[in-house]
């Protein structure tokens, strides 16, 4: 029972200086990394000094001999203290907190992709009402263009409608000839539709882009109602709520 006591602060004791040397060594290596002048002497003596303490921590069983009976007792009894050891944990989170390597970090990092900033634009030529557009220049930009058919209500048509439900009984004419089929007619207003082409052009940016605006430019013709209803770092696209014919359409993507 006396060997596992003595033990115990023998234990406590090389793992108070374990600690102790790594948190040195950890920073005299990141002093002496920042090459400067000062720092780097005092990195030299705090690895030193974490050498010295790991040869402690291995040999303490030498060592403790070499060391006056009073000082071996007291060192015993910072391993055993608990107070201590939160203390040193602190001073070890602080390190690892104000350490310019974290603040400044230069240890590699995983590869990031960083957006292009590069013009982005499209021009196309549109010609007679339902033929495709045509390409024209472009830049950072794939594309495609589908036509839509909308069909929308466009007013009212008056109408003479008969009612074929309302039809006397014909059998009752060959009976009473002076009764005529008859039917319940009157004017009426019926919907007229229209159809429409509208557009959707699709983009796909080659190179990735922080995409924030589409800017259309028609050179003065007339344009319908249009949104952009997606757009991202790849990929956008526009809607136009009508026909695109016999003008040339501009299409700038801001980043």
């Amino acid at each position: 029972m006396s060997d596992e006591a003595q033990d115990t602060p023998v234990a406590a004791t090389k793992s108070l200086l374990g600690a102790l040397a790594f948190i040195l060594l950890l920073l005299g290596a990141e002093m002496i990394a920042e090459k400067d002048g000062v720092r780097w002497g005092t990195g030299f003596f705090l690895v030193l000094s974490g050498v010295v303490c790991t040869y402690a921590a291995v040999f303490w069983n030498f060592v403790r001999k070499k060391l006056p009976k009073g000082a071996t007792a007291e060192i015993n009894t910072i391993a055993t203290s608990p107070r201590w050891w939160l203390g040193l944990l602190l001073v070890l989170l602080a390190s690892l907190v104000f350490m310019p390597v974290i603040q400044r970090p230069r240890w590699p990092s995983w590869p990031q992709t960083t957006l292009s900033t590069i013009p982005t634009s499209l021009r196309l030529q549109f010609n007679a009402k339902g033929t495709n557009p045509q390409e024209i220049e472009k830049q950072n930009i794939e594309w495609a263009a589908s036509s839509v058919i909308e069909r929308r209500q466009g007013g009212t048509e008056q109408k003479y409608v008969c009612d074929p439900n309302s039809r006397s009984n014909p059998l009752s004419s060959l009976t009473n000839p002076s009764l005529a089929p008859s039917m319940n007619c009157a004017y009426e207003s019926v919907p007229q539709y229209v159809e429409l082409q509208n557009w959707i052009i699709f983009l796909s940016f080659e190179k990735p882009i922080a995409a924030k605006e589409i800017k259309v430019n028609s050179h003065g013709a007339p344009l319908p109602k249009w949104e952009t209803s997606s757009l991202s770092n790849n990929v956008g696209y526009i809607y136009f709520h009508g026909d695109l014919t016999r003008l040339i359409l501009d299409i700038e993507v801001l980043n």
